[in-house]
């Protein structure tokens, strides 16, 4: 991407090559303003906000999710002790969606509709296809996984990212999406995952 101190309009990885539209982003930031959707060459100019002093910085290809109704909708799934929960979805007419309320905020007023959606996810999500999810949870090996995911037209995870830090407990929803229930299942269902991780450790260990 770089040649000295100038950007190029041709994208290398290896030996693959990355084409617009992409998104660039800086390496273990979450902040939005690190994060960038280069449309064509004329964007590159907006990258002059980054210090390209040696850090590590994302290109990957952009795949643009929208739903037929030309809205955003961004999944959040945990897989605990190997079995998959609902996390979250969240619907935005902007392609970065990072929280509930920065999603909601850039819609005139929030349809009921979508919120009736966002409530509906967490009971019909086993209607999507969950078993790359899986999948992932297990070249992961960690007990607990969350995955952020779009679907495309024909059911398929469009993977956003996944890490063990993405809590259930995080403010990342409208107050009351989760039930008293559905949090007191989501909570023994990581108690159960530690506890049969601390017991096949100790017969590990003898």
């Amino acid at each position: 991407m770089m040649q000295g101190n100038r950007l190029t309009h041709g994208f290398r990885i290896q030996s693959g090559k990355l084409d617009y539209p992409f998104k660039f982003s800086a390496a273990n930031k979450q902040e939005d303003n690190t994060k960038l959707l280069i449309h064509s060459s004329e964007n590159l100019v907006s990258l002059e906000r980054f210090a390209f002093d040696g850090r590590d910085f994302y290109m990957t290809k952009f795949i643009d999710y929208r739903s037929p109704d030309r809205f955003y909708r961004k999944h959040r799934f945990f897989v605990i002790g190997g079995k998959v929960y609902p996390g979250f979805l969240i619907v935005s007419n902007q392609w970065l969606i990072q929280s509930d309320d920065q999603a909601r905020s850039t819609f005139p007023d929030f349809p009921e509709s979508l919120a009736a959606e966002e409530k509906a996810f967490l009971t019909k999500f086993r209607k999507k296809e969950i078993s790359i999810l899986e999948e992932i949870y297990r070249v992961a090996d960690l007990g607990f996984l969350g995955i952020d995911c779009a679907f495309d037209e024909i059911g398929r995870p469009i993977v956003f990212g996944a890490g063990g830090n993405k809590h259930h407990h995080a403010e990342a929803k409208a107050q009351r999406y989760y039930s008293d229930k559905m949090l007191k299942q989501l909570d023994h269902s990581v108690e159960r995952m530690i506890s049969k991780t601390l017991h096949e450790s100790r017969n590990q260990n003898g």
